[in-house]
């Protein structure tokens, strides 16, 4: 894009700002002397990477999916430590007891995150029948005979 000297409005967008080089230009012809106006986060690419840094706030269904698995991080944690106390109790080997709890603790988280994920879906409908909001399906009924 060529470039020209001149004042442009303020609320002149990047792409259309003839008037202003930014870092990483080109130039392919002729010449020009440059005044730097902003450096680091002061210029338009700084501005951009600040904005990046803010996260969009978190919608309801990230907020019970988070709540849930929190709750059920406890339940996994109170079940491994009354499974070792118990062995511990029984007079089982400590390394042993230890490993076979660490083992469970394991083998559930993976488990446990369908399950997350379909009881935070069904409390987002269920919430949605008692505000009556109507789910239309966007693909034809089957006609199974």
């Amino acid at each position: 894009m060529a470039k020209e000297t001149g004042i442009l409005p303020a609320e002149t967008g990047l792409g259309q700002r003839t008037n202003s080089l930014f870092m990483g230009t080109h130039i392919v012809s002729g010449t020009a002397k440059a005044v730097v106006v902003n450096t680091g986060k002061a210029t338009e690419f700084g501005k951009v990477s600040e904005r990046l840094k803010f996260r969009p706030p978190e919608t309801e269904f990230e907020n019970g999916i988070r709540k849930f698995g929190y709750f059920l991080l406890e339940v996994t944690l109170t079940l491994v430590i009354l499974i070792f106390a118990a062995n511990i109790y029984l007079q089982r080997p400590v390394l042993d007891s230890f490993m076979f709890s660490l083992a469970l603790a394991v083998g559930l988280t993976p488990q446990l995150l369908p399950a997350i994920i379909s009881i935070n879906l069904a409390h987002g409908a269920k919430l949605m029948v008692k505000k009556q909001v109507i789910v239309k399906l966007s693909y034809p009924p089957c006609r199974c005979w």
